[in-house]
């Protein structure tokens, strides 16, 4: 009998010390199938990030690209969403508020942003990801989504 609660005990300490929990999901995203571009009149915008793999705890930053001749404003908000069977959950950030600012894409331009893994608890584990962003172009608000995978 010691000897099994010592073995459990052990077995428990040992499953605390081996290292970074997996990044919990949070609750089911809003948006359904995203694109990661856009495209109407004089508006072309593209999202992506800068490799499709990455290793967990590896920098993750997306880069938004402006084609056309119109400007897009956006904010400095970026959301994190893991594919779970046929749905899209978010990937919560702790401690973290972005800014309300508001940015501009000029025409004919770029942008990157890095994601903030640090405010995630624990890692990303494997599987598909998208980062999901707003974008105002001609007074209507767009949701764009750069997709990427993550595998040790």
């Amino acid at each position: 009998m010691k000897f099994s609660i010592l073995l459990f005990t052990s077995i428990l300490l040992l499953s605390g010390c081996l290292g970074e929990t997996n990044a919990a999901l949070g609750e089911t995203s809003k948006y359904g199938d995203l694109k990661s571009s856009y495209s109407e009149g004089h508006a072309e915008i593209l999202m992506t990030t800068d490799k499709e793999l990455y290793s967990p705890g590896e920098a993750i930053t997306v880069q938004f690209e402006n084609k056309g001749e119109a400007a897009a404003g956006y904010g400095a908000a970026l959301y994190l969403e893991k594919r779970d069977g046929d749905s899209w959950r978010k990937v919560p950030y702790e401690d973290l508020s972005f800014t309300s600012e508001s940015l501009s894409l000029s025409a004919s331009s770029s942008e990157e942003q890095e994601l903030p893994l640090e405010y995630i608890e624990g890692s990303l584990t494997d599987g598909t990801y998208r980062i999901t962003k707003s974008f105002s172009v001609h007074s209507e608000n767009v949701v764009l989504a750069a997709f990427f995978e993550v595998s040790e």
